[in-house]
């Protein structure tokens, strides 16, 4: 035997929706529609909510990658490569040689 359990009931939300409807219908409250529908449009509202945080997040994450990309790249214009260091080394030396013979 298994013991599959499936749902597939409502959520707080459905039963928020359905119970208000019937306070509704049978004139317990006094409320209007909009507040009766309430469970529909706060969800659909907190799920707006929670995707326009979702894309700020990534714009900024983006922004900053981007800016550490160009930082870098920037860095690297800035600096010497290990060749022409090598080179300038080099003739540094040779210089500091030639100084040396004729002495």
């Amino acid at each position: 035997m298994s013991n599959k359990t499936s749902s597939s009931g409502l959520n707080t939300g459905g039963l928020l929706l359905v119970a208000f409807i019937v306070l509704k219908l049978t004139k317990v409250i006094d409320w209007s529609w909009w507040w009766i529908l309430s469970p529909l449009w706060i969800g659909v509202a907190l799920g707006i909510v929670a995707l326009i945080i979702w894309l700020i997040v990534i714009y900024i994450k983006h922004k900053k990658q981007k800016k550490q990309r160009e930082s870098v790249t920037v860095d690297d214009l800035r600096q010497k490569s290990g060749f022409q260091r090598r080179l300038e080394e080099a003739q540094r030396i040779h210089q500091e040689r030639a100084k040396n013979r004729n002495l």
